[in-house]
């Protein structure tokens, strides 16, 4: 099958049984790759929106006077160090600060009554809070960040407030990588088990043709099922993306059962289609 051809039968079987059969004969690698762009498409709207919360709470507009509070940890926090992503104070230092309505916690956590606002290093984390927004980024991401290099890069405004602005960006979006892989992997086995089950309710339909006409029918594998409906994935999928993308405010579950809903019902529709057409239907 040409790659032309093929791509026309992927497309067309979005819409036309006979094409979705004809997905069966795919080979087994490409429904993969399928299965895969499908996930990557249902990510999207999780991605983006996790995207889109980690850059938003990384704006210093929403958090007003935290350059004090960095001012405050260089002028009283004494030689504290930033190594191996982890937090070292200086023994004869303040375990709290207070300046400008921050507080400023030196290796201890806030308590769950605190207010914020609060620029807090508790082990491995920075925790910055303000009003409605907050941080909890990774302390590696400050790694080398000492008391005497803090105390003279405030000797140079432009310098210091670069440094508050891209610390409290960086450590917003440090993990957004990491969150994008888990993002990715989850959509895949959820779509992986969906497609598995999907396949074998579509393989059941040789049995009731048999059961109805027996010995007029041609037999219909699993295999050829399991890749039909990896193949019907992508359309559905481009939907759900295109929804998550345009109307993110409708949220997660929306997506999932815009999904769902539209892959179940073209699965239906394949199903029902074997009935209508048993001399047609492909052998795996």
């Amino acid at each position: 099958m040409a790659q032309s051809t093929g791509f026309t039968t992927l497309v067309q079987g979005q819409f036309i049984n006979r094409s979705a059969e004809d997905c069966g004969k795919f080979p087994g690698a490409v429904s993969v790759l399928l299965l895969i762009l499908s996930s990557l498409m249902m990510a999207f709207p999780f991605m983006y929106s996790r995207y889109t919360e980690s850059v938003n709470n990384g704006q210093a507009q929403h958090y007003r006077g935290l350059g004090s509070a960095w001012l405050a940890l260089a002028g009283e926090g004494g030689n504290f160090k930033i190594e191996n992503g982890a937090f070292v104070p200086d023994p004869r230092a303040p375990k709290l600060l207070k300046i400008a309505g921050w507080t400023v916690f030196l290796g201890e956590a806030p308590s769950k009554e605190e207010a914020s606002p609060f620029l807090a290093f508790v082990k491995d984390r920075v925790l910055i809070h303000s009003g409605d927004y907050g941080v909890n980024g990774p302390l590696s991401v400050l790694n080398g960040i000492n008391g005497p290099a803090l105390e003279k890069l405030e000797q140079n405004f432009d310098g210091f407030t670069a440094f508050v602005k891209g610390s409290l960006f960086s450590l917003s979006t440090a993990e957004v990588p990491g969150a994008f892989v888990q993002i990715i992997g989850l959509m895949f086995l959820q779509n992986f088990i969906f497609v598995l089950i999907l396949g074998m309710f579509l393989a059941m339909s040789g049995l009731r043709i048999a059961y109805q006409t027996p010995g007029s029918r041609r037999a219909v594998g699993y295999w050829a099922s399991l890749k039909t409906v990896a193949a019907l994935t992508v359309g559905p999928s481009l939907v759900a993306a295109l929804v998550g993308g345009f109307f993110p405010t409708w949220g997660i579950a929306i997506v999932m059962m815009v999904y769902s809903l539209l892959l179940g019902v073209r699965v239906i529709l394949v199903y029902m289609g074997r009935f209508k057409n048993k001399k047609k239907v492909l052998r795996a």
